[in-house]
């Protein structure tokens, strides 16, 4: 099996792209309560939560678990050439990404992602040398236990009990940093039950899929299949747009819509994230290449973990009671729009961050962990 041995960059332009969309997806679960979402009530609103759930829900984490199950890949060739043991290395790094995903759902967002990543990459692991074959079908079935769980989640959206969970006061992001933290902690169990159905099995699914295509060499000059890819990539957006369209209306109705349009748009969703991920794959990569972006833009991309816990502390320090206190102040539009600059703002720190110091603290912490010693940063 041959292992590509070198950082790609279009990996980490992929990276930034896809921590932009989280970030867009978070900040609303940040500025309100999951079950009182920033209201709609302009025609900017309907705008901003019909395109915030059919073009950003969904899709970026599903990117970023693709790249998750690529950096294993990128791993086991540098320690093949450190003459290290991948595995060690691997259940190592995933030890320091959930002790810091605890610290995040803790202290920043309840709706942490990187404890289920870690717990996924260390059940990943187990599967790092079967055939191209076998991660394809473990692929399908993850998105068949998706769908299962999209459709339990549409139940839950269709019945809409509109209650905290128990422990859980609104009031408490709208207090101190400590009043915030406590709610995190009462909600930190049921935020991890919701993470697993909505993000575990299409992020195990796309992990698998970011293993083969790291071995394939997807991303590498002349790659045939990339040329197939980038072939199909107009009919996945148009599909795509269509499979993500009824939960987009779903959202921008809030409480009108219908029942069955919840559940069929949660249905179709587990369908058309995956989709719409893959065209955007396509058209972020030949875009930075025939553009020639400036590698400056891949920067976030190199500090990931970093960017994201800091995406969440620009948001609470805009919308809880320690920091701006906006907290169920603004809509749906609004909300996207300060999104957008708490993610470009966390772009920035990053560029320069790497630009005058390098790799991410975070990183180097995790990279400490994981080897030992903070290596040399790949050519």
């Amino acid at each position: 099996m041959t292992h590509p041995s070198h950082r790609v960059p279009e990996a980490d332009l992929l990276r930034t792209f896809a921590l932009f969309g989280i970030a867009v997806v978070n900040t609303p679960y940040i500025a309100a309560p999951w079950f009182a979402p920033p209201a709609v009530e302009t025609s900017a609103d309907v705008v901003a939560a019909y395109a915030g759930t059919s073009f950003f829900w969904a899709k970026f984490f599903v990117l970023f678990a693709f790249l998750f199950g690529w950096s294993m890949v990128q791993m086991d060739a540098s320690a093949e050439r450190d003459g290290r043991d991948a595995q060690i290395i691997w259940r190592r790094r995933m030890a320091a990404l959930f002790a810091v995903g605890l610290a995040h759902a803790v202290f920043v967002f309840s709706y942490d992602i990187l404890m289920l990543y870690a717990a996924l990459g260390t059940f990943l692991a187990g599967s790092r040398h079967r055939s191209d074959a076998q991660l394809a079908r473990r692929a399908v079935i993850g998105l068949g236990v998706g769908v299962l769980a999209y459709l339990l989640l549409g139940f839950g959206f269709a019945a809409g009990d509109g209650g905290p969970p128990p422990g859980v006061s609104v009031a408490g992001y709208t207090g101190s940093f400590l009043d915030a933290t406590v709610n995190r902690l009462w909600d930190l169990i049921p935020g991890q039950i919701a993470n697993l159905l909505y993000n575990g099995p299409l992020s195990y699914a796309a992990f698998c899929m970011g293993v083969v295509a790291a071995r394939r060499k997807l991303l590498s000059p002349g790659s045939a299949d990339w040329t197939r890819l980038k072939r199909l990539a107009p009919g996945l957006l148009l599909a795509g747009i269509a499979l993500n369209a009824p939960i987009g209306v779903a959202n921008a109705l809030g409480d009108a819509a219908p029942d069955w349009l919840w559940l069929l748009g949660f249905a179709l969703l587990a369908f058309g994230s995956p989709t719409l991920a893959a065209a955007y794959l396509v058209f972020v990569v030949e875009a930075g290449r025939r553009l020639r972006f400036p590698a400056v833009l891949a920067a976030e991309g190199k500090m990931s973990m970093t960017a994201y816990v800091v995406h969440g502390l620009l948001a609470g320090a805009i919308f809880h009671g320690w920091g701006l206190g906006l907290y169920e102040q603004t809509g749906a539009a609004a909300t996207m729009a300060i999104a957008f600059g708490v993610a470009l703002t966390c772009f920035t720190l990053c560029a320069v961050w790497t630009r005058f110091v390098g790799q991410g603290p975070l990183e180097a912490l995790t990279r400490l962990i994981a080897y030992g010693r903070s290596p040399a940063p790949a050519r």
